[in-house]
């Protein structure tokens, strides 16, 4: 087996583990622990994907009574060329390194970096957007873990995964289905906080602005 072989089996592997557990949160990252440093509240709601994709973020921070949007994405617009032969003449071993070298950004967790965006939203949108999630006490909700199932099931559905930090802690609630699961078995108070937070933030905070 020659190096272009072993290095495109190897990015080919990274791509399945990826697919593998695309449905987890990927936690607490670099971008977590500097709102916790330099903010007083914030709250992120995390999109992961169904794909090898990284995740996306939205981020809605307040500080000494200041409230700004976020977002976080990881888009690399130029990958594609190189995966198409007919687009861009590149040689084979040339072409092969540099598909490992920009797929390795994927892996990077999120930071304040160049995909992280400060979105311009007025100051009254943005009270209007903390004032309305605040009426659904976010940092009182329970994910899933805490409290019982819905008897109905639903298959390879998305997550719904949101993000509360304190300087004191990084609380993260992950819900499985939240939507289907709430029109199933209605009136679980910590789904429906869940589906109308992450109504607001999409109503409100757009991934570009």
């Amino acid at each position: 087996m020659n190096l272009i072989s072993k290095i495109l089996i190897s990015c080919f592997l990274s791509l399945i583990i990826k697919c593998a557990c695309h449905a987890q949160s990927k936690g607490v990252t670099p971008m977590h622990k500097f709102f916790q440093e330099f903010a007083d509240s914030t709250i992120i709601m995390e999109y992961s994907t169904q794909s090898w994709e990284p995740p996306s973020y939205k981020i809605i921070s307040k500080k000494s009574g200041i409230l700004n949007c976020f977002t976080y994405t990881a888009i690399d617009s130029g990958l594609t060329k190189l995966y198409k032969r007919k687009v861009v003449k590149i040689p084979d071993t040339l072409r092969a390194f540099l598909q490992l070298k920009k797929n390795n950004f994927r892996n990077e967790p999120a930071d304040v970096n160049i995909f992280f965006n400060v979105l311009d939203i007025d100051h009254d949108t943005s009270i209007r957007i903390w004032n309305d999630i605040m009426k659904f006490k976010p940092w009182q909700l329970l994910d899933d873990k805490s409290y019982p199932q819905c008897s109905a099931v639903a298959m390879d559905a998305g997550y719904s995964i949101m993000h509360l930090i304190t300087k004191k802690e990084i609380k993260t609630l992950i819900y499985y289905a939240p939507y289907y699961y709430e029109e199933q078995c209605p009136g679980n108070k910590n789904r429906q906080g869940i589906v109308s937070i992450e109504s607001i933030v999409r109503k409100y905070v757009p991934f570009r602005k």
